[in-house]
């Protein structure tokens, strides 16, 4: 029974990495609230935390390794997804409200559970170092500064028009960054 409840387990959290693959490959990912990307994105949800929880039924060691995978994993896809929305945004397409709002919610979805993978492995497991939030401060640094050349870009070098909202657009993609960068750095040097 063991062996076929980590199987299953595996399998749900492999699912859950097809079903985000299909959904980019697709380009479904980038269809913000149709029925599709509403299925797939819940599904990745619900897939990941069956097969966690699956890991943790029979073997602790296992859900924490995956954790700490899938963590990582879902971190670099957060990071991408934050470059491309801030990248498409600040470049000047033209991004209906609802398709920012959709890549906020969809950056959100995949930075929790990055942020719940590392979290837990860390506080779990306290031979393992601190030294995990090294990555998300670095990324989320150079990402912000990938961000803040493309404003000055944008209003300093292309000297574009000043409009409001689509710069407190830009402004909010800033901080959510700069946000994220202090409270990684801060995880680091201070512990959780």
């Amino acid at each position: 029974m063991k062996i076929l409840t980590r199987f299953i387990g595996s399998i749900f959290l492999l699912l859950s990495i097809v079903v985000g693959f299909k959904l980019t490959y697709d380009l479904t990912i980038f269809k913000f609230w149709s029925t599709p990307w509403l299925v797939g994105t819940f599904s990745i949800i619900i897939l990941f935390g069956c097969g966690i929880g699956l890991l943790f039924i029979e073997k602790e060691h296992d859900a924490y390794l995956a954790l700490n995978i899938f963590g990582h994993i879902y971190l670099v896809v957060s990071v991408l997804i934050y470059c491309f929305w801030s990248g498409l945004h600040i470049s000047g397409q033209s991004l209906t409200f609802s398709e920012y709002f959709g890549f906020m919610v969809l950056f959100a979805i995949v930075l929790i559970i990055s942020a719940f993978g590392i979290i837990c492995t860390v506080q779990n497991n306290k031979n393992i170092s601190k030294n995990l939030f090294v990555l998300p401060a670095w990324a989320f640094a150079i990402s912000n500064l990938f961000t803040i050349c493309l404003i000055l870009n944008k209003y300093v070098f292309l000297q574009k028009k000043f409009i409001f909202f689509p710069f407190v657009g830009d402004l909010l993609i800033l901080i959510i960054s700069a946000v994220l960068f202090v409270a990684s750095y801060m995880a680091y040097t201070e512990g959780i």
